[in-house]
């Protein structure tokens, strides 16, 4: 049965989507899920192939097994974890939540969209099973509903050592007249 749900408020009070709890939403286009969720079910958000965008929680910790599968018109996510949340699948078959790694059905998120993660925490995320499908992590703390500092002009000596290139990758020393990420914004350095 397809559901033709195309908003969600989930509260903050709740900790766990039950197994198939949003099965094909297929109307829905945007998903955040609120601060204090720990844990997604077993296809529990499946084939919402409408789904845009998704805002993972910090404090999420478990995604349920075929739970984001499904989703072809995916453009990014955000996970604000700073520990990868634990996805579970098979990993002897490479079935992830978000899919197959080597599937080409055209049904799951690309594994090349943008995958947002807080600041420092790249390299979990890369190295973590599951999501080391996705190959754009990138670095930020300008997540949805907050504030960063963005577009902002600073001389070389006054910046932090650390800054990223548009891909978010980690540069060692930034070069002038070039722009970078640092703290979820973009910085030209002069």
């Amino acid at each position: 049965e397809i559901l033709e749900l195309s908003k969600t408020n989930i509260p903050t009070s709740v900790k766990s989507i039950d197994e198939s709890a949003f099965f094909q939403c297929r109307s829905l286009e945007n998903l955040e899920l609120p601060e204090g969720l720990e844990n997604i079910g077993e296809n529990a958000l499946w084939y919402l192939d409408s789904l845009e965008q998704v805002e993972y929680p910090s404090t999420l910790k478990k995604i349920g097994k075929g739970s984001c599968d499904y989703w072809a018109s995916l453009k990014r996510i955000y996970c604000k974890a700073p520990v990868p949340p634990v996805c579970e699948g098979d990993q002897t078959t490479d079935k992830t939540p978000w899919g197959d790694f080597d599937s080409s059905s055209g049904l799951r998120p690309s594994n090349d969209i943008p995958v947002y993660v807080p600041i420092g925490t790249a390299e979990l995320y890369r190295n973590a099973w599951g999501w080391n499908y996705f190959n754009n992590i990138i670095e930020t703390d300008n997540f949805p509903g907050t504030t960063s500092i963005a577009g902002h002009v600073q001389e070389q000596e006054d910046l932090h050592p650390i800054f990223y290139d548009l891909t978010g990758k980690k540069i060692n020393k930034p070069i002038k007249g070039r722009i970078y990420l640092r703290h979820g914004g973009k910085v030209l350095i002069r």
